[in-house]
């Protein structure tokens, strides 16, 4: 009698066991982190418009850095800051932004923020891209586009272009000085953004 209990006591003792060792991911005592599947969602990036994304970048930018700058098209023009661009209007963003109408349809968002006395010593946008546009494609045709450019009343230093994750892209051309400066800011608030691209702007004449 005894040997018999102390078989089913084992056989008991076993089944529980088996049981905590088959407990399913995301039961009660579950911890995130516990389970090799879990991945936290720490880099999620989400912004309202690219107007967002430009106030980000020219807020963090130092008191000693801080130009005078106007947005948007005429429609939704900001005289004090960024403002929203129409995404119709392609022409009018590859004359003033340098976005090559090609790449027009492969954005459904845009802003933009300029240097209020001189276009080419300052020009930046922020572009939201379609889920099908490719980002290197889209890197390559602006650097293109800008650096195809003649230049009048001065012309720009460098050119930048940022992924600014959430699907955006900045893109920045004009004095040196403004441009490093914006990169700086731009890197350090927007969560996971890179450069794509950073390079001197050819003399064409």
């Amino acid at each position: 009698m005894k040997k018999f209990l102390a078989v089913m006591l084992a056989a008991v003792m076993a089944l529980a066991l088996v049981a905590c060792g088959n407990k399913n991911p995301g039961e009660e005592n579950d911890k995130p982190g516990d389970n090799p599947g879990d991945k936290p969602n720490e880099n999620v990036v989400s912004y309202e418009s690219g107007v967002e994304v430009l106030e980000k970048i020219y807020g963090a930018l130092g008191e000693d850095m801080k130009f005078p700058v106007a947005g948007g098209d005429e429609a939704n023009s900001n005289m004090e800051g960024p403002g929203k661009f129409d995404v119709t209007l392609t022409e009018q963003m590859d004359n003033v932004l340098g976005l090559p109408a090609a790449m027009a349809e492969k954005v459904d968002d845009a802003a933009s923020m300029l240097h209020m006395m001189n276009a080419n010593t300052f020009t930046c946008a922020a572009y939201h891209l379609k889920d099908e546009a490719d980002l290197t494609a889209f890197t390559d045709a602006v650097k293109e586009n800008i650096q195809a450019r003649q230049w009048i009343c001065g012309m720009p230093d460098t050119l930048l272009v940022i992924n600014a994750g959430g699907g955006y892209v900045v893109t920045v051309f004009g004095a040196d000085d403004l441009v490093q400066a914006v990169k700086t800011a731009a890197l350090e608030v927007l969560t996971g953004s890179e450069v794509l691209a950073e390079e001197p702007i050819s003399d064409k004449a």
